[in-house]
This record gives C-alpha cells, structure tokens and sequence, in this order.
C-alpha cells in the first residue's frame, strides 16, 4: 500500500485477537455459506412438487441472491471504523489484490444484493398474500405487465442509493491499520474505502430513502404475515393435514428469512449511520456490525434447509434415480453377458456335433 508524501497516514490500532477474530469469521463462513445455498439452489432447482412451483421462482431468486452477496462479501472481508469523522471501509480480502477499482466494484456489488434483497423479500410476501388472500386478484391481474411494473419499481429505488455509493465513497491510502501496541502494519495489502462528505444533501436523502425501503419493506412484510396467518387459521379446517404443515414451514421459513436481513444487515447498518451523523468513535462496534452481514446468506440457507424438507427430497430422489440407474445398466451388463456366454455354449455344442 502506498502513500503520498503530503498527505499524512492515519493510523487505525487494533489488536491481533479480534483481527483473528474478524478473519477467521470470514474464513468460515463463506465457504460454508456457499456450500450450503449451493444445496438449497439444487434442491429448489431439482424440485418438482406443484404445492412449490408457485413459490420456486422466489426462493430461487433469494438463493441466487445470497450467493452473489457472500461472494462480494468474502472477497471484500469487510471491516468498518467510524474514527476521523467519517465511515472508513477496511477491505483486506483477496479483491484488495486486484487494486482500487476491483475493491470498489465489489463493494458496489456488495449493496446491489444488499439492497435487491430488501426489495424483493415484500414482494414475495405480497405475491404469498394476494395468492392466499386474494385468489381473484391474481388470476385478473398478474400477468407478464405486473412484473414488468414491480421490475421498474425495484429498479427505481434501488438506482439512487447505487448512485450515492459510486459517486460519495472514495478510495484513498491515507489510512493504515497497525497493531495496538507494535505499531506495526497488519495487511501487506489492504484497500481503503471512506465516506466523502456526512453532511452533504445527497447523503441525507439517501439514508432517508434507505430508510423508508426498510420501512415500506417490513410494513408489507408484516402486514401481509399477518394476513396470511388469519386467513390460513380460518380455512384450517378444509385443509388435509399434509397441506397445512406444508403451509405453516414455509411460513416459517419465509419470515425468518425476512427476519435474518433486519438483524444481520439492516440494523446494523441504521447503526453505523447513527455513529457517522453523532460523530462517535468506538473501537470495535463498528468492527463487529460488519462481521455480522455475512452471517445473513448463511442463516438464510440454514433456515430454507430446516423448514423446507422439500429440498431434501429432492436430494433423495435424485439419488434414488441414480441408484436406479446404476442397477438397470448392471443387470442390462449382466443380461449381455449372459447371453454372450450362452452363445458360446451353444458354438462349442454345435462344434461338437459336427
């Protein structure tokens, strides 16, 4: 990492457990996240149960989501500081090899998923709750226009707050991470990222819209919860049992999968941005908030697994296609074989007769 002479080098001490700490989060988590949503996405892909065509496309897009994001994630490492006035990015993953842009692009990257999930995750509880609810409605009204128009409206709140993270954070090498009591640097290579200005009117109407998506998002999330509940409790008895259990896990699983963004990313982030508006510098907190993001794409896969069994018995089907397979090409060997063996019997006979 290099600097320049006239600008000076501002120091960020940290102490080597919770560096360990911070890695050996990323280190774990992301593969084993993307193991699992690796899982969930095959399973989803390979199932074929008409009770989940209808929500297949869904979940399916919440996977791939949460693949993306934790790939952005673990190459990113991120790690954030709240010292000098403003918000500093401290990205010491593997991108920060590939130089300023790539860790900036992946950190461009990193909110297009953090974002696209806060969006699409009410849409998948309206969608849930007109098909329950409101039977009519989506028979009348749901077609390839309706997705075009949620499509432009996705888009529409989530450019303003891309264009606030590409034009407001700079990358710049006047910071450097250095051990507490050594002083000496941490990385070899590390990458920088900071917030330009806290105090500019662009900043303000983005957090204010960030705000409001996550507002908006988790009334609707809520709201139609709550509704879908009611109406599941009230048709109950018309419901095999079969169907309601079905219908109660993936429930489950979807808010908790709404849950799991609050908690690991939006909270924190409402956090961060308290801290750069009141100015406050605390060592580890800001450290810790950023830890928790990649924690969410893995609870997600966590919870699709335990809720869904559907996923699994894809799995099981799969294998017993497989192992079906298997057996019908070894008894067909087996039958070839037989009858070249039988054949040859039947030379020698005839060899013999003669």
């Amino acid at each position: 990492m290099s600097s320049n002479a006239t600008t000076p080098v501002l120091p960020i001490k940290m102490d080597p457990w919770f560096l360990f700490v911070h890695h050996l989060n990323y280190n774990l988590t992301t593969p084993l996240s993307l193991l699992l949503n690796s899982v969930v996405l095959y399973g989803l892909l390979k199932n074929d149960r008409k009770d989940m065509r209808i929500y297949k496309c869904f979940l399916v897009l919440h996977t791939i989501i949460d693949i993306n994001y934790t790939i952005c994630a673990g190459l990113m490492q991120l790690g954030m500081d709240t010292r000098y006035n403003t918000l500093i990015l401290v990205i010491p993953g593997p991108i920060a090899y590939f130089g300023k842009f790539a860790a900036k692009s992946a950190f461009f990257m990193f909110n297009v998923f953090f974002i696209l999930n806060l969006l699409v995750l009410p849409v998948t509880f309206l969608y849930r709750y007109i098909l329950i609810c409101k039977s009519d409605f989506i028979f009348y009204y749901c077609n390839w226009f309706t997705l075009v128009g949620v499509a432009i409206i996705i888009t529409a709140w989530l450019l303003p707050i891309l264009g606030f993270v590409a034009d407001n954070y700079v990358s710049e090498d006047k910071y450097n991470i250095v051990f507490r009591h050594s002083a000496k640097d941490v990385f070899d290579t590390v990458e920088f990222i900071h917030l330009k200005s806290e105090n500019s009117v662009w900043f303000i109407f983005t957090i204010s819209l960030f705000g409001l998506v996550v507002l908006i998002s988790y009334s609707i999330i809520f709201t139609a919860s709550s509704q879908i509940y009611r109406q599941l409790r009230s048709v109950s008895a018309s419901l095999s049992t079969k169907t309601k259990t079905a219908q109660r896990a993936l429930n489950h699983a979807l808010l908790l999968q709404a849950l799991t963004p609050f908690v690991s990313t939006s909270l924190p982030t409402i956090v961060l941005i308290t801290f750069i508006v009141t100015k406050q510098e605390l060592n580890y907190v800001p450290w810790i908030l950023a830890i928790s993001y990649i924690w969410q794409p893995l609870l997600n896969a966590c919870i699709s697994l335990i809720f869904i069994p559907t996923i699994w018995q894809a799995f099981a089907t799969s294998w017993m296609r497989f192992a079906w397979a298997n057996a019908l090409s070894s008894s067909t060997s087996m039958g070839n074989s037989s009858q070249q063996r039988l054949t040859k019997t039947d030379k020698k006979k005839a060899s013999t007769n003669l």
